[in-house]
């Protein structure tokens, strides 16, 4: 009996440093754009996924804004729930970066839903502030993708 309790202590052991593994890692990749992480250690595996919507920023310095026009804070966001892309191909250049000024109507990403790809239109001009999701995401309907500062008329949009 004894040596049960022993051998349920050890594995309670084990499972404990897994566990603690596994929180060590989830606060080591926090701050990071690492979304899904897979660990396999023997028939043991860990899989790690941030939920969907939830994407780190990386600290991005504000564009500079002409003290002449007021500047509001605007996001473009997803059409439709799909898998967000920042360029059209791989080796293509991406459609917007931070600091691009763009112009209403202009393609600034593609959703890919249902095997279909949909383009991203801006529905203001502005400049680029934050690219807020990272290419082949997961998005939802409503998300924040783009943040601007919209100059001039004040933007309909959300405020990121």
């Amino acid at each position: 009996m004894a040596e049960k309790q022993n051998s349920n202590k050890t594995q309670s052991a084990k499972g404990d440093a897994w566990v603690k593994g596994v929180n060590d890692l989830m606060d080591a990749l926090q701050d990071t754009a690492v979304s899904e992480v897979e660990i396999r250690f023997g028939d043991t595996a860990v899989f790690l996924r941030r939920r969907p919507g939830i994407v780190p920023q990386a600290p991005v310095a504000e564009a500079p804004s002409s003290a002449e026009e007021p500047v509001s804070r605007t996001a473009i966001q997803a059409p439709l729930n799909g898998i967000y892309y920042d360029r059209s191909s791989p080796e293509a250049d991406p459609f917007v970066q931070v600091g691009d000024h763009i112009e209403a109507g202009q393609v600034v990403a593609l959703i890919e839903a249902m095997k279909v790809f949909n383009e991203v239109h801006a529905d203001q001009s502005g400049r680029v502030t934050a690219l807020l999701v990272e290419s082949g995401d997961m998005v939802q309907s409503g998300q924040d993708l783009i943040a601007l500062d919209v100059e001039g008329e004040k933007p309909s949009g959300s405020q990121p």
